[in-house]
């Protein structure tokens, strides 16, 4: 009898319909599963100490975990939060890509300032800080953007495995295709082959995509040429004020201000312009996230293929806010084909089109 919890959760789930069969999907649950047993094993035997038994596994049992990536919707992250939320451990920690390296840039800026250690010190003392009660550690939709990322990642994961935390990381591409086209990709060549010599790389693939099964029907986008659209964007805007008086309010991000002119509670109704010409990044989006529930975007003009900053802190933006479970509502010019192109040659493109159809159409 098999004592994985997470497979016989996810054998149930299959029994009652609540999720489809399928094969793709159980060689994901099974290294899982087997994760699932390394750590309840290990820790009976070395009271959760995993930086003392990590150093006498093979590769085929190590405890540093999984990388797994395919095409957007395939359940990847469906399973992993699945697996988070059941395995019977107290020290984990599930954190969005983009938030995990804002907190570590801050911290190594702090340490800095600080002048106490070498640049290679500073990055293991801030993750030795970072998972001083982790022993587990979920990355959610994996996605290297710049080179501040690309410069410190090999360091930061070359600790973590130090320190014999085990790692599952959802993502679309393969190791191999990480910040593809990147400035200076040669900077990122060895974390490449640091995650493919400690990890089990697993393609979860098909073509399947569960997620553009599960779209609300509440409409979400609207026609600014059509007065009738237009006029129940507005409304909806309205609706959720329910009489109070819009606010200017300030987020503090660092040293910098946000100045947001149109609030009420929850709720912020922006424009285009400010919200992604503005050059606003990770930062930014996570506390626009972590202040409102609501997004309004007014004005939502088509993207240039050819304006990659803009593309890519579209994707940011959006997968902080899917992540965030923020309502987004929009108003544009065009329709939506017209203005997020199906297609885009970077990565991340395709996970972004995919959530933010799921978060405002009707259908993908």
């Amino acid at each position: 009898m098999d004592d994985s919890k997470f497979l016989c959760l996810y054998e149930s789930k299959i029994a009652d319909g609540s999720l489809k069969v399928d094969k793709q999907q159980e060689c994901v649950v099974k290294s899982l599963s087997n994760i699932e047993k390394i750590i309840k094993n290990k820790s009976q035997k070395s009271g959760y100490n995993f930086s003392i038994f990590s150093q006498f596994l093979t590769k085929e049992e190590s405890p540093y975990g999984l990388y797994i990536y395919g095409s957007v919707g395939r359940g990847k992250t469906m399973l992993v939060n699945m697996f988070f939320e059941h395995i019977d451990v107290s020290s984990k920690k599930r954190v969005h890509y983009h938030t995990f390296m804002q907190e570590l840039h801050e911290s190594i800026h702090l340490l800095r300032q600080k002048k106490e250690t070498h640049n290679q010190d500073i990055i293991f003392q801030v993750i030795k800080d970072y998972v001083k009660d982790i022993n587990l550690l979920c990355f959610d939709e994996f996605f290297v953007s710049n080179i501040a990322d690309a410069l410190i990642l090999e360091n930061a994961f070359k600790s973590l495995f130090q320190l014999g935390v085990i790692i599952i990381i959802t993502s679309n591409c393969a190791p191999d295709y990480i910040y593809e086209n990147g400035l200076n990709r040669h900077y990122i060549y060895n974390f490449i082959e640091l995650i493919k010599s400690k990890m089990s790389i697993i393609l979860l693939g098909g073509d399947c995509d569960w997620r553009s099964r599960q779209i609300t029907k509440q409409k979400k986008f609207f026609i600014s040429t059509e007065i009738s659209e237009k006029q129940e964007f507005y409304e909806k805007w309205f609706f959720l004020a329910n009489g109070k008086r819009q606010k200017q309010k300030t987020l503090k991000v660092h040293s910098r201000d946000i100045v947001l002119k149109s609030t009420v509670e929850k709720s912020l109704l922006i424009p285009y312009s400010e919200l992604l010409e503005n050059f606003y990044a990770a930062e930014e989006y996570t506390v626009i996230a972590k202040n409102f529930e609501t997004v309004f975007i007014e004005n939502f003009q088509a993207i240039n293929k050819d304006n990659r900053d803009l593309i890519n802190r579209m994707i940011v933006m959006i997968d902080i806010f899917y992540a965030s479970e923020i309502r987004l509502y929009v108003l544009a010019g065009f329709e939506f084909k017209d203005i997020f192109p199906r297609y885009i040659n970077v990565e991340g493109w395709e996970r972004m089109y995919s959530r933010l159809s799921l978060m405002i159409l009707n259908k993908t």
